[in-house]
């Protein structure tokens, strides 16, 4: 049964009976949100526990084998969620076959995909099960950001005026990740100013319009447009370097990671979907052209260079401050 996202907020407690649940689509928060509301709904009613898997599991262990321990008798009497995380191209007989059937004891299962074409295999499974509960997640209309900030705000004890949810709204892009990350920032100072004055909008273009994750990719991709203004936001100032140091070491063992998936055989769109966390869906195509690029021993350059100047920043080097945005021009300029 495909249900419209409104509708599952509002019927997603009057889903006790339903063993299979199919979450997917571009906005991967949302899609993220539902798996969150339908566990936690499980776990509090029921004490249900959750699993999580990701789809290379399944190549490890067989699925049937996973399915038999978690939904037998358990001599406590636990019930189990397992939660998966799959990709667009992830089909396996095993699951296939389990869905089809759909004759699971206690066992339920959520699964999450960023994106399932209609020719996926697991979507055509799920679709043809009517207790199958399969919910596409698209981007955010503006009622649905109005509400999920009001969400978030009544969550933390927050309260909000109206013309600020809106304000919010308005300045937030389209995906419920991106607006999640923005809101934990603004929380984050609202709690700290210990009011909602009238600071609060015009914290709001400071707050949102800069994207940290973004400004390290674009260090990567050697792209220099604001480099100064975005450095000095980034390191509180200069007084926190060491914060960047370290993003971008983990930035660069990501691409390391994938090139060394890469080269064991995988694919690298299955080598960038197993990454923990995750890339953002909408820098992946600008990462694996990063992966391309950059040649395996510059990668490790880069790191130990960057190992370096964090213990200069350690050791309270004078030139530390000088040396990091040296090695941030060669980044840039790809000079290794």
């Amino acid at each position: 049964m495909i249900l419209k996202f409104e509708l599952f907020q509002k019927r997603y407690c009057e889903l006790d009976n339903n063993k299979l649940f199919l979450f997917y689509g571009n906005n991967f928060g949302k899609a993220q949100y539902c798996a969150t509301k339908i566990v936690s709904y499980f776990k509090k009613k029921f004490m249900y526990k959750p699993v999580f898997f990701t789809s290379s599991d399944f190549s490890k262990r067989s699925f049937k084998e996973i399915i038999l321990n978690y939904d037998s008798d358990d001599l406590f009497g636990n019930k189990f969620l397992i939660i998966i995380n799959v990709e667009n191209k992830f089909s396996n007989k095993e699951l296939i076959e389990i869905v089809k059937k759909n004759t699971l004891k206690n066992l339920k299962i959520i699964i999450k995909a960023e994106r399932l074409d209609k020719g996926s295999v697991l979507r055509k499974s799920f679709e043809t099960i009517n207790e199958a509960i399969i919910v596409p997640c698209y981007e955010e209309t503006f009622q649905e950001k109005i509400e999920f900030i009001k969400e978030e705000f009544d969550n933390d004890s927050l309260s909000i005026e109206s013309s600020n949810v809106h304000a919010l709204a308005n300045f937030f892009g389209n995906q419920r990740l991106e607006i999640d990350n923005e809101l934990q920032k603004i929380k984050v100072l609202l709690k700290l100013q210990g009011d909602l004055g009238s600071n609060f909008v015009k914290e709001i273009p400071n707050t949102i319009n800069f994207d940290e994750s973004l400004f390290v990719f674009n260090i990567v991709s050697g792209k220099d447009k604001n480099f100064l203004a975005q450095y000095q936001k980034y390191t509180e100032y200069e007084k926190n370097e060491m914060r960047m140091i370290n993003a971008l070491i983990e930035h660069f063992f990501k691409i390391l990671t994938v090139k060394n998936k890469i080269s064991q055989g995988k694919t690298m769109y299955q080598s960038v979907k197993e990454l923990r966390p995750p890339v953002f869906f909408k820098l992946e195509k600008e990462f694996q052209e990063q992966i391309r690029y950059w040649d395996q021993n510059n990668v490790i350059s880069v790191i130990k260079e960057l190992f370096n100047i964090q213990k200069k920043f350690l050791a309270g080097s004078t030139s530390s401050n000088s040396d990091f945005l040296f090695l941030i021009m060669k980044i840039m300029r790809k000079n290794f």
